[in-house]
C-alpha cells in the first residue's frame, strides 16, 4: 500500500492535479476522477487501484486533448500521435485513443491525402513530387499516397506545369532571358514539377517568346 502525500493543482491547467505517493510524483488527475475516486491526502490506495485510476484518467484526457487538436481542421494518424506525445500521454492512452478516433471515423489518412491532394491541385502551386513529400511528412502511407494521386493525371499536372510557368514568365519579365530560365526551372522543380516537363516548358516558351 501507498499513501498520498500531497495533492496539488497544476499551475497551467486549473482543472489538472498532480498526484505525490509517498513524497514521490505519481502523475497527474483530472479533478473529475480525483472526485470519483477519493483522491485525498493521507489516504493509502494499493498500486493496482492507483494504476487503474491513471490508466482511466489518461485515457481520457487523452481523448480530449485528441478531439480538440482535430477540431479546427483534419489531421493525420501521425499528427494526433505526435501531439499527444508531447503532452506527456503515455503509449498504451495515445494507442487507444488512436484506435477510438480511427473507429468514429476523426481521423482517416486516406480521406486526409485525398482532399489534400484536391486543394493542392486547385491552388495550382504544385507537382506530384512536393504533393507526396508533404504528405509523406504527415505520416501518409505511400500506398495510400499513389491512391489518393490517381486522378491527377500526367496531363492535368503538364497544364498546371504550364499555368506555373506563365506565372513566373511575368515574374521574372525584368530578368535577361537565360538568368530568367533558369529561375523559372528552378522554381518549377522546388514545387515538385518533374524535371522533364520543367525543362520542355522552357525550352518551348522561351523559344516561342
Amino acid at each position: 500500500m501507498g499513501r498520498i502525500s500531497t495533492v496539488e493543482k497544476q499551475k497551467r491547467n486549473k482543472n489538472r492535479v498532480n498526484v505525490y505517493i509517498d513524497g514521490e510524483y505519481g502523475g497527474s488527475l483530472g479533478v473529475e476522477t480525483v472526485v470519483k475516486h477519493r483522491i485525498r491526502e493521507g489516504r493509502e490506495i494499493s498500486p493496482d487501484e492507483l494504476t487503474a485510476v491513471f490508466t482511466e484518467d489518461n485515457g481520457k484526457y487523452a481523448f480530449d486533448i485528441a478531439i480538440k487538436y482535430i477540431a479546427y481542421r483534419a489531421r493525420t494518424k501521425k499528427q494526433v500521435v505526435e501531439h499527444l506525445e508531447k503532452k506527456g500521454i503515455t503509449p498504451a492512452a495515445v494507442e487507444n485513443t488512436i484506435e477510438k478516433l480511427t473507429d468514429y471515423g476523426y481521423i482517416d489518412d486516406r480521406t486526409y491525402a485525398e482532399d489534400f491532394v484536391r486543394q493542392a491541385v486547385s491552388s495550382g502551386k504544385y507537382g506530384k513530387q512536393n504533393i507526396r513529400y508533404k504528405l509523406r511528412k504527415k505520416g501518409i502511407a505511400d500506398e495510400v499516397i499513389d491512391c489518393a494521386l490517381v486522378f491527377f493525371t500526367d496531363r492535368m499536372e503538364r497544364e498546371q506545369a504550364e499555368r506555373l510557368y506563365d506565372k513566373l514568365d511575368r515574374k521574372y519579365a525584368g530578368e535577361p532571358e537565360q538568368k530568367k530560365s533558369q529561375k523559372i526551372y528552378r522554381s518549377m522543380v522546388r514545387k515538385g514539377f518533374p524535371y522533364d516537363v520543367a525543362a520542355a516548358l522552357v525550352r518551348q516558351k522561351g523559344n516561342d517568346g
